[in-house]
């Protein structure tokens, strides 16, 4: 695979009954309103920068030690690495650099007394001397807000409500098209991730089965969060389940479920991951 910066990679793993969140350079990454078991993984590059950088982990939940080593060592992992043979054949072992290394219980052991019991907060700053590109929320216009937000916040989140609630799946893709674009920013070569790539990919495995949103909107439900001294909003419920549930008409299974997390972009809040 050619590219012209390389590809950072976050993988996540979270084991029965572990509630956790990870944020990076204070954007979230994960954030479920359920405990695990759950595993994620993909690039992370979209939230990094070089030089210095920010791993936050809130540990909530997570399986304490019982004698199963593997168990509790399961619990909870959150890795950033790169990959030193991307192009090796299907069934040959991936050469991984590991760039950072998070996991209970070993961030239990680090935590300073009297915080060494659950919940348990971990932040550690680590170094990135690679090729990468600056993400664009660390330089977008910064924003003070409530809870609330405000009249620009509650209409991009009307926006794209308002396009599940009518299966519009092109206005969806349009709402989304700087998440795409930023994508692609930062893993520029990479064929699968350009913007084009991935819009086929969600017309083909979600917006061909007709996604709709699964309840009404209802602002009194939902809090908005400033994150990275103002230049991130990051919405959520106050129930803690996700701001949007969407199922597919066509496919029961499929659905889409996640949060907001935008800045502002050429006058208008747009989201970026």
């Amino acid at each position: 695979m050619s590219k012209s910066r390389p590809i950072v990679f976050y993988s996540f793993l979270a084991g029965k009954d572990t509630w956790a969140r990870v944020y990076l350079n204070d954007v979230p990454i994960y954030r479920s309103p359920t405990v695990g078991p759950d595993s994620r993984s993909g690039p992370a590059n979209y939230l990094l920068g070089p030089g210095d950088n920010e791993l936050k982990v809130e540990l909530l939940r997570v399986t304490e030690p019982t004698g199963d080593l593997t168990c509790v060592q399961d619990s909870f992992v959150f890795e950033l690495y790169t990959v030193n043979n991307p192009d090796a054949p299907e069934g040959v072992v991936l050469d991984r650099t590991v760039l950072v290394n998070a996991r209970f219980p070993k961030i239990k052991d680090d935590a300073r007394e009297p915080y060494r019991r659950l919940p348990l907060y971990h932040v550690e700053t680590f170094r990135l001397d690679l090729a990468l590109d600056q993400p664009l929320f660390r330089t977008a216009e910064p924003a003070q807000f409530d809870c609330q937000g405000t009249p620009g916040l509650r209409d991009a989140v009307s926006r794209i409500h308002g396009c599940l609630e009518r299966a519009d799946g092109e206005g969806l893709l349009a709402e989304l098209d700087f998440k795409f674009e930023c994508s692609e920013r930062a893993l520029e070569g990479v064929p699968e991730q350009t913007a084009g790539a991935k819009k086929q990919t969600w017309r083909e495995e979600l917006l061909a089965f007709r996604p709709r949103s699964t309840r009404p909107l209802d602002f009194d439900e939902l809090h908005f969060e400033a994150r990275c001294g103002g230049r991130v909003a990051h919405v959520t419920r106050r129930d803690d389940q996700l701001v949007l549930d969407a199922v597919c008409d066509l496919d029961r299974n499929r659905r889409i479920t996640t949060d907001l997390t935008l800045i502002q972009h050429q006058g208008r809040w747009r989201v970026f991951a």
